[in-house]
């Protein structure tokens, strides 16, 4: 704990809002994840979607799932 103490206020609450506890730790991650799939469905663009219709797959498992 005395480290803590050697880090100025400003920078330890950055530390404690970005490391979030319990609840907060939650809505982050979601927030982060969503961020993420967002940019994976820019780049995507249904390729996949349209991949799996040329194959014959109705639907985005792997053909082994049916």
């Amino acid at each position: 704990m005395n480290m803590m103490k050697t880090v100025p206020t400003s920078v330890a609450f950055l530390i404690m809002v970005l490391s979030g506890i319990g609840v907060l730790w939650y809505i982050q991650l979601l927030w982060a994840f969503s961020i993420v799939l967002i940019a994976i469905r820019k780049i995507e663009r249904d390729r996949l979607w349209k991949l799996g219709w040329l194959f014959g797959w109705d639907t985005l498992s792997f053909p082994m799932m049916r």
